[in-house]
């Protein structure tokens, strides 16, 4: 399966820099829907880019969602992206959100 990456922060990039205390993942569908993620943070580019994460994220519930609030690298520098890098899908997911909090 190709891996899909889905923006989180979209252009322009932020001017300076932030650190996140928290990122939210819900997972809509049905057919017991799972994803399992990563977060990854770069310069604006197709950079390979620093992960954020140091386990994957895991969306398994339509109900409660999954709460990250620990990272290996949660400053994200100046004029860098951050998204989430999707890895594996099972069942038939519909929708997903996710909400990335800063401080």
């Amino acid at each position: 399966m190709a891996q899909l990456q889905l923006a989180l922060l979209g252009c322009p990039v932020p001017p300076q820099q932030l650190i996140i205390s928290r990122v939210d993942v819900m997972l809509s569908g049905n057919s017991n829907p799972s994803l399992f993620s990563h977060c990854a943070m770069a310069p604006m580019s197709p950079a390979a880019g620093t992960a954020v994460t140091t386990d994957p994220i895991t969306a398994d519930s339509t109900t409660t969602g999954h709460a990250t609030d620990s990272f290996q690298a949660p400053e994200i520098p100046a004029e860098h992206g951050l998204w989430l890098e999707i890895t594996a899908v099972s069942g038939s997911p519909q929708a997903l959100t996710a909400a990335v909090l800063f401080h």
